[in-house]
């Protein structure tokens, strides 16, 4: 019985400047898949340059082993690659509760989150299973989570989205559960589409997307647009999304902090803007082409 397997979780709280580097030496350890969130998202992240990856200040890591790991083996092997500082704590559980990565959330009374083993009946109209593997977006974060609260309140019936900067897919793959015909998923993270993939299977909905690396892609028009990555890289693909969004669609934007909303706002003046919300320090906004 799979769900009874033991598993064995490492947790760490480690400098996110550090993460792919403390990433590789636990995959080296015989980790399986990593859980990855800010320490504080309340706090403000970092604004990296353009082109640069976009990363938080501080990071709580869990990694996932299926055969028993030592807290010695693993500060030892951490400390030879020289991090002196990093101490995991060692947890054991079941797989069946370790696969809770992702709590049952529902939002609005429309749409429910669920993890891919849950055997949770969802009262709401719509729902999806998720598991962020190494990608972001559980619909934890008060970025997601503000555009999943605007998404409830629309409709996608028939229509075409593009979802940049994708993560684990939650938002694309949200508008397919509430009817969207397609939906085309690009990320610079070869994790985040491979986690997406991986979630378009699990919902069944497969053969209703693309997904995409960002650079191998020809972008087309669509009916409705999500972005929430962060403010620089949304200014630097504007000019792009105002190419393909179609007459009468509808543009959704996260992940920017509420000091940056009137450089967005004035970055979309063409378009029009039908919505602002704040949650904990952070904007969503939506806007239409008219």
């Amino acid at each position: 019985n799979k769900k009874a397997y033991p598993v064995w979780i490492a947790g760490l709280k480690i400098d996110a400047l550090h993460l792919k580097s403390i990433e590789t030496i636990l995959t080296l350890a015989g980790a399986y898949s990593f859980d990855i969130c800010s320490a504080d998202y309340e706090r403000e992240i970092l604004e990296p340059d353009l082109n640069e990856e976009p990363i938080w200040e501080s990071i709580d890591l869990k990694a996932f082993f299926l055969a028993p790991i030592s807290k010695k083996k693993l500060d030892d092997l951490l400390n030879s690659f020289g991090f002196l500082d990093v101490h995991p704590e060692i947890q054991k559980t079941k797989y069946s509760e370790a696969a809770q990565n992702i709590e049952i959330q529902e939002i609005d009374n429309m749409l429910t989150i669920l993890p891919y083993d849950s055997q949770f009946k969802s009262m709401t109209p719509f729902s999806i299973y998720l598991n962020q593997g190494l990608a972001f977006g559980t619909g934890k974060h008060p970025t997601t989570r503000l555009l999943l609260s605007q998404l409830c309140k629309d409709s996608f019936k028939g229509k075409t989205v593009t979802d940049f900067g994708c993560g684990s897919g939650i938002l694309g793959i949200a508008s397919l559960a509430m009817g969207a015909k397609f939906c085309r998923f690009i990320d610079n993270d070869p994790q985040a589409l491979a986690v997406t993939k991986k979630n378009l299977a699990v919902n069944q909905i497969s053969e209703k997307a693309e997904v995409s690396h960002i650079n191998n892609i020809l972008l087309k028009p669509s009916d409705v647009i999500f972005i929430n990555i962060i403010a620089n890289t949304i200014i630097e693909l504007s000019s792009s999304i105002m190419k393909i969004i179609k007459p009468k669609g509808d543009l959704y934007v996260s992940g920017i902090l509420e000091d940056q909303t009137e450089i967005i706002i004035d970055t979309f003046l063409s378009l029009k803007l039908e919505e602002r919300v704040d949650l904990h320090g952070w904007t969503a906004l939506k806007f239409s082409y008219v």
